[in-house]
């Protein structure tokens, strides 16, 4: 399986898409592709690669993924945005899991997220994934993380693709 590593005027939401300003998967049987996002204008920290961003209740906030296939061969995807979740390890997880989410979180991340479920991307090609948040219109003090999963409806095996990164 493989995994990849989105309220009120004075709260943040930190949506977690990748670790650099990029994040390349690629794996013996699976998918290569690269996942940046697109920094909106109420982003918190320009020098981030992940969405930091502050909101305001009753609003919509559009964000913006590029995502490149870098393989010879066309792929889909699935898509899915999720609220971080505490593991039994007391580790966040920002991927589609099994574990409830905690009672003190404002809302649920994948209540608010609205985006295509899957996703076609010709092969050496980039699409852009749009999500589209409608942020409740309660108020409150916290930070709420989530996270975005692109997941390969198929697996291809690259190693009989050339020109991988």
């Amino acid at each position: 399986m493989i995994n990849k590593k989105a309220l009120s005027l004075l709260t943040t939401i930190i949506f977690i898409l990748c670790w650099n300003s990029y994040v390349l998967a690629n794996t013996n049987k699976g998918d290569a592709i690269i996942v940046r996002g697109v920094m909106p204008q109420n982003q918190i920290s320009q020098n981030q690669s992940t969405f930091d961003l502050l909101v305001k209740p009753s609003s919509q906030q559009i964000l913006v993924v590029k995502i490149t296939n870098i393989t010879n061969q066309a792929q889909t995807f699935n898509t899915a945005v999720t609220s971080a979740k505490t593991n039994i390890n007391g580790d966040a997880e920002y991927v589609p899991s099994n574990n409830k989410l905690d009672k003190s979180a404002p809302f649920d991340m994948s209540k608010i997220a609205r985006l295509p479920k899957i996703l076609e991307i010709p092969a050496n090609s980039t699409k852009q994934l749009t999500i589209k948040l409608d942020i409740p219109d309660k108020g409150w003090d916290a930070v709420v993380a989530g996270g975005l999963s692109v997941i390969q409806s198929k697996a291809i095996d690259i190693k009989t693709e050339k020109n991988l990164v």
